[in-house]
This record gives structure tokens, C-alpha cells and sequence, in this order.
């Protein structure tokens, strides 16, 4: 995590512009300052910087549209604790998503943290490795928000869209915490689709997350973690990310 001794310029920008503008570089300088915000001791923080450093690594490969992966993951983290947005100020859930997406994508990057046990799978030994490095609340916090592998049978994309939403609607069924971490990520995805590059995988993607809205917004409504001037917010970050949905399934009917 960059060092920001003092509030960035580009601080009050919404966090697709600072992606735009300033790409990774900007939104870890806006991580950083969200985190100096904090009174957490240096322990915590040097934690903080591990799991950041530890997801950008192991997605550098790949990438989001134009820009690093890691520009996801940094608005999801970011967007999770900034007193402007969810004002989480949890630094188990902040590096929970940072991870969020590490083991879903590469769980091989965990191979050699911990010994594998007997007939273990590599799903479970990455979990285990996040455990070992960050405590068991991080890797339970993972687990929970890691999306489930897709079975075999399973072929049709309405298919695996109706498989992911199950996943996500028990999370926010069944873990309040991991909820909030799946908020953060559905508001970057779906909000987001007004910056996506692509218009058929924009549209793809709304055909996806619209019939989740309701969901997201109950569990909003619900949430004892949430101020309710930040649900009254969230709510309206969900209703413009539902017009969004339908303005563009509607330009393609």
C-alpha cells in the first residue's frame, strides 16, 4: 500500500473517474489515505499492505477493460471502508476484499505457504494458506464470498447466472459480514457497467445482476452494520445501477 501522508487532489472523485484518470496508481493512493484515516496500530496496517501487495501480484496478470484487475478489487476494498461509501471500518473485511477474488482465480498462488493435507483439495489448502497468513476471520470471510465452483453440468449461461445468484442471495442470507463484501463487489459491477468497454458483455452482465437488486437492497434495508444514512445512500447507488440494467436491456430489445 502507497504511503499518503495527506488527503490525494483527486480524493472526492467518484472511484471510476479516479480509475480513468489515475488507474491503479490512484485508487491505491485512495486506499491509502482511507486507511491513514484509521486509528489502527501498525501491525494492523502492515497487514493491510501484505494483502494488498499479495492481490495485485497474484492478479497481475490479468486484466478489467483497459486497466489492471486490481482496480477492482482496490474500489471494492476502498468502497467497503471509506466513510463516503459503506464506512466499514473493519480491517478483517477490508483485507477480505482485497482477497476476495485471489482464490477464485488462482488459488495456485497459495501453494507452498502450508503443507497440503491428505486428499485436501487445492480450494480448501488456499483457504487454509489465507488463514495461516491473515487469521481465521479473513479466510472464513474468503470462503464465504469466493463464488462456488461451477458444476460440470451446468452449460447454459442462464444457467450459471442462475447459479451465481443463488450463491450470492445465501451469503446475504447467512453472513452478514461477507454480505457487505458482496455489496461492495456488486455495486463495482453492476454500478459499474456504464464504464464497461465492452456493449455486449455490458449487456450480458445486466441480464445477470438485474434480478439481484432486490436482494441487495432487503439485505441494505435489514443490515444492523449500516448506518442509515449510509443505507439511504447504498440504496441509491442500487436504484441507479437498476436503471442502468434495464436502459440497456431495453436498447436491446
Amino acid at each position: 500500500m502507497l504511503e499518503a501522508s495527506k488527503r490525494p487532489f483527486f480524493s472526492d472523485l467518484p472511484l471510476h473517474d479516479v480509475t480513468r484518470e489515475f488507474s491503479e496508481e490512484g485508487l491505491r493512493r485512495r486506499l491509502s489515505y482511507e486507511v491513514s484515516r484509521t486509528d489502527w496500530p501498525d501491525d494492523i496496517r502492515e497487514q493491510i499492505r501484505f494483502a494488498e501487495e499479495l492481490a495485485i501480484d497474484t492478479h497481475a496478470p490479468d486484466s478489467r477493460g483497459v486497466h489492471p484487475y486490481s482496480t477492482h478489487f482496490l474500489r471494492v476494498a476502498i468502497r467497503l471502508i471509506s466513510r463516503d461509501h459503506l464506512g466499514i471500518q473493519d480491517p478483517d473485511l477490508l483485507i477480505a476484499a482485497l482477497l476476495h477474488d485471489t482464490v477464485e482465480d488462482h488459488e495456485e498462488v497459495y501453494t507452498g505457504i502450508i503443507a497440503p493435507l491428505e486428499n485436501e483439495s487445492s480450494r480448501h489448502h488456499a483457504i487454509r494458506a489465507i488463514e495461516d497468513l491473515f487469521g481465521s476471520r479473513v479466510a472464513e470471510l474468503v470462503a464465504a464470498v469466493t463464488n462456488p465452483e461451477m458444476p460440470a453440468h451446468i452449460v447454459s449461461r442462464e444457467d450459471r447466472h442462475d447459479f451465481y445468484r443463488e450463491h450470492v442471495r445465501e451469503v446475504l442470507a447467512t453472513n452478514s459480514e461477507a454480505g457487505l463484501i458482496k455489496l461492495s463487489d456488486f455495486i463495482d459491477n453492476c454500478g459499474g457497467l456504464a464504464h464497461n468497454e465492452s456493449p455486449d458483455l455490458a449487456l450480458k452482465l445486466a441480464e445477470k445482476y438485474l434480478p439481484l437488486i432486490p436482494d441487495f437492497l432487503l439485505f441494505i434495508a435489514e443490515s444492523r452494520l449500516l448506518t442509515d444514512e449510509r443505507k439511504m445512500y447504498l440504496q441509491t447507488q442500487l436504484e441507479r445501477a437498476e436503471n442502468r440494467c434495464l436502459d440497456l436491456l431495453q436498447a436491446a430489445a
